[in-house]
């Protein structure tokens, strides 16, 4: 099945003031996915080092899919010196017109740098393998500013995110913003969640990052979970954003950095979080986007159910449930146990009978036999993959989607208690006079609730239920002396 774009939220917490755009969840993909990543700089030297005050308009980069590599999605970045005023954002990729769907904006020692993003899915997918030159980028109308400082750059890279059925499942999470490190502002962390880590293998983050300066490295690291990620002898611990690419290893990015790490060392099975920190004591550097590949071979249990109950004073209550396998990326095991609660109350328990497939789904039925402690109206709610203590028994994609509730009212019929008729003295004599037919009523409820009491002049009328029923029984006038009244008591089942 194609698992393309399934959405969920994830919170992204920032501790201190962010400089630019925060990094924030933008796309999401589940199943047999991967990505790369594929750009190039417009620097002729890493700036800052004395070298002339130029910059290429136009540089180019080779993708190279495997055959059964399928593109689902490419993501254009570009970014570089100059405010969103001065930066062009009018570039063209292959010779084709690219104009931004959005733009960053962030600054370095008061100047302005900017970026702009741009879905080229469709272009890129028509292209296929090759060289990708992006081109009519020229800003050597700006960099005269930024030459003195060493924050002259230029730079542009294509996110593309694949499908390939002999992977296993992944789950591929990008995010992107505009967000800066310098001597000012030494380090932006935040927090991923919800991210279910379920194997220690495969784990991946890889990110893009603009003004990083091989030859400054000042309290430099990329942390994950406190813990410094390198890939020597490319990255090392402590100098991280030093113009290189990981895919293809090259040290001559010059001011922006394509890389990427295994973290399957930082993370646990079960993990569901994972801190990231980028630190910078003095080189500037500003992080455009960031991909988390997690491996997620995991089945996710929802389940349905409809509810068979009625007949008066009948404690037993039949349900017919459906456990599905929908959002998944491998089996949901036999055995899976379903727990059912009355009010929070456990009155039931079954489990799966077999595996169930991805895309799958399975039916059941179970007699609930509701205790006298139950309320006749209560919430009956359905939970798969609970142990009847609320705990599940098997790692799922999403823990939170297990439940179905069912309000069921139950059918009991009222206890008449002991009651009084009424008498008036005729003081008008002429064999009437006005009676409040509640408070009979009242004595024969006594302490039920939820328990309705229609007043009749005629048994069958009382018999059937009718709506022939004394309109204003708490002013009745009588008919004759003496006189019969019929009462009839409904729960809301009618018993």
């Amino acid at each position: 099945m194609n698992f393309k774009k399934l959405y969920f939220f994830v919170l992204i917490l920032f501790s201190g003031f962010v400089f630019g755009q925060e990094v924030s969840l933008f796309q999401q993909f589940l199943g047999k996915y991967d990505f790369t990543m594929i750009g190039n700089t417009l620097n002729t030297t890493e700036n800052g080092t004395g070298g002339p005050c130029v910059i290429l308009t136009q540089s180019s980069a080779v993708l190279n899919l495997n055959p059964d590599q399928v593109i689902q999605a490419a993501y254009l970045y570009w970014g570089g010196s100059g405010s969103n005023a001065q930066f062009d954002f009018n570039i063209k990729l292959n010779g084709v017109d690219i104009t931004p769907a959005r733009t960053f904006a962030t600054d370095i020692t008061g100047r302005g740098v900017s970026g702009g993003f741009a879905d080229v899915t469709g272009l890129v997918t028509v292209a296929g393998n090759g060289t990708y030159t992006v081109s009519d980028f020229d800003l050597n109308g700006v960099i005269g500013d930024y030459c003195g400082n060493g924050t002259n750059f230029g730079g542009w890279s294509i996110l593309i995110v694949y499908r390939d059925l002999s992977l296993g499942y992944n789950l591929v999470n990008i995010y992107d913003g505009f967000s800066r490190v310098d001597q000012s502002h030494t380090m932006v962390s935040f927090e991923l969640d919800n991210l279910n880590v379920l194997h220690l293998q495969g784990n991946r983050i890889a990110f893009l990052a603009w003004e990083g300066d091989e030859g400054i490295a000042e309290g430099e690291s990329l942390k994950i979970n406190n813990n410094i990620v390198s890939n020597p002898p490319l990255n090392l611990p402590y100098n991280v954003f030093n113009g290189t690419n990981s895919f293809t290893g090259s040290n001559t990015l010059y001011n922006m950095d394509i890389d990427y790490f295994d973290i399957s060392d930082y993370t646990n099975i079960g993990d569901n979080t994972m801190s990231v920190s980028i630190e910078s004591h003095r080189d500037a550097v500003i992080l455009n986007n960031m991909v988390v590949v997690l491996n997620s071979e995991v089945p996710d249990a929802t389940i349905t159910a409809e509810a068979i109950f009625g007949g008066c004073d009948n404690r037993v209550v039949e349900v017919d449930y459906v456990v599905y396998n929908t959002i998944a990326t491998d089996d949901l095991p036999a055995g899976t146990p379903i727990a059912f609660y009355a009010d929070g109350l456990l009155v039931g328990q079954s489990a799966t009978v077999n595996d169930i497939p991805i895309g799958g789904q399975e039916s059941g039925h179970i007699t609930l036999n509701i205790p006298q402690s139950v309320a006749n109206n209560f919430q009956l709610k359905v939970s798969v993959d609970d142990d009847g203590t609320g705990n599940g028994t098997v790692i799922e994609f999403n823990e939170e989607n297990n439940f179905h509730f069912i309000q069921i009212q139950l059918g009991v019929t009222p206890t008449i208690n002991p009651y009084d008729g009424l008498e008036k003295c005729d003081t008008n004599n002429d064999g009437t006079e006005i009676f409040n037919l509640t408070t009979v009523g009242a004595q024969m409820l006594g302490t039920q609730t939820n328990v309705t009491v229609r007043y009749y002049t005629d048994e069958n009328d009382a018999i059937q239920g009718n709506n022939n029923n004394i309109p204003n029984p708490a002013a009745y006038a009588n008919l004759s002396n003496p006189q019969t009244i019929w009462v009839r008591l409904d729960d809301p089942v009618e018993c």
